[in-house]
């Protein structure tokens, strides 16, 4: 959570610059405008003004639109409360305020949303500033970093901006304004709107597109990184020096790579430089908040050297409680969360189930993370990509595929090694087609693909087939008229394949399909037709899927297990009429599936409960685990949903799964119903 929040901070890094006019403006070029605006804020003693950001972008998700309403007061060398409201995000709708202040003894930073109602002493100014960047839109940077020099390099060391430019001067109400513009380090346009008469900045917008590859962000040295490590509360040793460099190097990438365009603005109003008194910097914290050891972790001024909560995250007071939960159960541990506005899904164990690969979407793309169990550390491994979903992240070896391309436009498949400099294109789809799903199998020597026509209808989708041995040459497995393809995967064996879809413009109960195709058989095996089915989840030994159909007569939903050998099911589990499947996942051992049920409609269209459930494969005896919903301020989550991404862990003991942009784990003393 610290890192997602840092980088998201640091992206919206408001980089403002400003300028002054002279008597003879010809005679004043960008530069030196710049320059005489940092020597005003330089030379300030208080800095007192209100205003409001604008937030306006477009993601792979949508667009999205933010207001944030602000005020100010600084004074130097480090008093400062910054205040806001600020509405519609991460989501529309949501509302949320803050603050982050010193009266000249603690930092400290609030924050109330959803659920959170807290503040937290920090660690020093550097951090609480730098914590309340991201969430206040970006107005506890901007000006912060030009008034308080002391401050840098952590907050920034005045205006960069590269080829400035003075792009015409301005009357407003009498008033004479430059507009300055030029791309940045973070920003491939930024412009603002200074004050001839005071030389202060009243207005400043920063474009979210990336800088051209030839903008070189300003070097920063090793004692500029020191600086910033002790401001975080940690030594700054060698190791410490490269990792934060290496986590700069990643924000880069990701910027550069970020799938997003949009522009923020920011106007700073009823500007003035006048005399405090020391209660002009107490921030009144609103009713019912608490006082919390941390926040975020590592920002906060919890005991931790390393800036890292040491233990996962537990189950508290304000984290939203499974209703009904079996007894013998204890409630699912977090083990991290990730930003408000991401989307963790298809979670993989490797390492003996040291380490959990997902991967996680955010409005720039798709990245894919590992987390260290051990060290209960996040870890990027690959980020820029687009949002098509990979459904098994990794190969044993560590091994994945993504898509590339931008928005849902990917139309390059790549193969990703288990480390983020192993990168290889091994397809591109043909003009016309893009790339929606893919998959690898267990040893990572079978990929399958699903392309599809862009901006055409009633035109089929593909199910493509790629084999490393055949240096990934692209076999179009299953085609046909009209044909829409919905899911499809590897069993264990890293050979037998399942694949199900229905035909486009119909209902699937009308016209579905559900293949299954042996390993070392080239003919697919249909499974029973004119029954609906519904994802596919394979055994461990690969002998045997179990999938999801709907009856009509008496109308309900089972869970059957196919046999390959013998070509017959057996049923496992049913449920009523108004509640359908979700998913489910074979335990290692072989011996019990752990599957979800929702009443419908579904959880992200306002339905209701969800329900997990653990069913012996042996015996057909089934067993509710827990039944629960979302908070209504869940449900603004991109990811709505109380039981996603089941994931058994290598001793079929637990398995990992997503509630909304958390991934947490469930243990299962008694897996056996």
């Amino acid at each position: 959570m610290n890192r997602s929040l840092f980088v998201r901070g640091s992206v919206c890094v408001l980089l403002a610059a400003a300028g002054a006019l002279a008597e003879e403006p010809p005679q004043l070029d960008a530069k030196a405008i710049l320059d005489k605006v940092a020597e005003t804020y330089a030379a300030m003693e208080t800095y007192q003004a209100e205003g409001t950001a604008l937030l306006e972008m477009e993601t792979v998700f949508g667009s999205m639109n933010a207001t944030t309403a602000f005020s100010m007061k600084l004074k130097k060398p480090n008093l400062y409360v910054i205040s806001w409201t600020q509405r519609g995000f991460p989501m529309p709708g949501m509302e949320q305020s803050g603050a982050v202040w010193n009266g000249g003894e603690q930092a400290y930073l609030y924050v109330s949303v959803a659920d959170t109602n807290a503040y937290s002493k920090m660690k020093s100014d550097e951090m609480a500033l730098a914590g309340a960047t991201g969430i206040s839109g970006g107005v506890a940077h901007t000006i912060p970093a030009l008034f308080f020099a002391n401050f840098q390099p952590q907050l920034g060391s005045g205006i960069r901006l590269k080829d400035s430019k003075i792009e015409k001067t301005e009357a407003v109400e009498g008033e004479e304004y430059y507009i300055v513009s030029g791309s940045s380090a973070i920003s491939k346009k930024e412009t603002l709107w200074i004050s001839a008469q005071n030389h202060v900045i009243l207005r400043w917008e920063r474009s979210l597109e990336p800088p051209d590859e030839t903008a070189t962000p300003p070097k920063i040295t090793d004692e500029e990184l020191d600086e910033g490590i002790k401001a975080m509360g940690m030594d700054p040793t060698k190791e410490r020096r490269e990792e934060m460099r290496a986590q700069m190097e990643r924000s880069k990438e990701t910027m550069k790579s970020a799938d997003v365009e949009g522009i923020m603005r920011e106007f700073h109003e009823n500007i003035s430089s006048p005399e405090f008194k020391p209660d002009d910097f107490e921030f009144a914290v609103p009713e019912g908040a608490e006082l919390k050891e941390s926040l975020f972790e590592g920002m906060s001024d919890a005991e931790n050297e390393g800036g890292a909560s040491s233990e996962p995250a537990q189950t508290t007071e304000d984290t939203p409680k499974v209703r009904e939960l079996a007894a013998d159960l204890e409630a699912p541990v977090i083990l991290f969360t990730v930003a408000p506005t991401a989307m963790p899904y298809s979670l993989s164990w490797h390492d003996g189930g040291k380490t959990l690969h997902f991967w996680c979407g955010e409005p720039g793309g798709y990245a894919l993370q590992a987390y260290d169990t051990l060290k209960k550390e996040l870890h990027p491994i690959a980020n820029g990509f687009n949002p098509n979903p990979c459904h098994d992240v990794s190969a044993k070896d560590g091994r994945t595929v993504a898509i590339m391309g931008r928005k849902r436009e990917g139309r390059e498949l790549v193969l990703l090694g288990p480390k983020s400099q192993d990168k290889k294109s091994i397809y591109t789809a043909p003009p016309g087609q893009v790339l929606w799903q893919a998959c690898i199998a267990a040893d990572g020597g079978l990929i399958l693909a699903q392309t599809f026509p862009l901006g055409e209808e009633k035109v089929p989708d593909q199910l493509l087939l790629l084999r490393e041995e055949d240096g990934y040459k692209a076999e179009v497995l299953f085609t046909g008229p009209g044909v829409a393809v919905l899911d499809f995967c590897v069993a264990p064996d890293s050979e037998s394949l399942f694949w199900d879809g229905a035909i486009l413009g119909e209902p699937p109960e009308a016209t579905p399909f559900d293949y299954i195709r042996q390993a070392g058989s080239t003919e697919p095996d249909p499974l029973p037709p004119k029954e609906v089915h519904y994802f596919g989840c394979w055994a461990p030994d690969s002998a045997q899927i179990a999938y999801a159909r709907r009856k009509n007569n008496p109308q309900r939903m089972e869970l059957r297990a196919w046999d390959i050998k013998s070509r017959s099911s057996r049923l496992l589990a049913t449920h009523p009429q108004g509640w359908t499947f979700s998913e489910a996942a074979w335990s290692p051992d072989g011996k019990a599936i752990a599957y979800t049920v929702s009443q419908l409609p579904w959880p992200d269209e306002g339905g209701g409960a969800e329900e997990l459930w653990l069913v012996s494969v042996e015996t057909a005896q089934s067993r509710r685990l827990a039944a629960d919903w979302l908070a209504e301020t869940e449900r603004q989550s991109p990811w709505s949903y109380c039981w996603r991404s089941l994931t058994w862990t290598p001793d079929s003991k637990s398995f990992a799964f997503v509630r909304c942009n958390s991934v947490r784990l469930l243990r299962i003393p008694k897996p056996m119903p």
